[in-house]
């Protein structure tokens, strides 16, 4: 794929880490973390190889920044929920219709949890997956 240098120009920070974050996902569900390859990311996004290294440092570590991300986003809505004034069932109907909404608005992470739970022992997220369920089943717990 011939890359396009404008794009590495045009690009903020932000936007071109947001860019190889959303791209190396798109991937790592389409071809899984063993066969997606930095120079796969790159040339996808139209940025350049070093680019990765800058934002991520090495693709497992861009992997797991995937995971950390998404369930980190699940977790911040979970542990609001014990201090909303609902009654147990509209609470976890607020935490039903977040999390349903990440999954709807990021397929790929969708596909990409999936398949890591399927290996889950094999995982290179093993832990922030398992600390993301343990912290899930506390909180509702704790909650209802």
């Amino acid at each position: 794929m011939k890359r396009n240098n404008t794009n590495n120009l045009n690009h903020t920070k932000i936007e071109s880490r947001n860019l190889l974050f959303l791209v190396s996902e798109k991937l790592f569900a389409d071809h899984e973390f063993y066969r997606t390859t930095i120079r796969m990311i790159a040339g996808n996004s139209g940025l350049y190889l070093a680019l990765i290294s800058y934002y991520f440092g090495v693709k497992r570590d861009m992997f797991i920044q995937i995971f950390r991300d998404r369930l980190g986003r699940l977790n911040s809505v979970l542990e609001r929920i014990p201090y909303v004034e609902l009654p147990a069932p509209e609470k976890l109907m607020v935490f039903l219709e977040e999390y349903s909404n990440v999954f709807r608005n990021n397929i790929n992470f969708h596909r990409l949890l999936h398949r890591e739970i399927t290996f889950l022992p094999e995982s290179a997220v093993k832990d922030h997956i398992t600390d993301y369920l343990d912290n899930t089943l506390a909180i509702l717990k704790k909650t209802y």
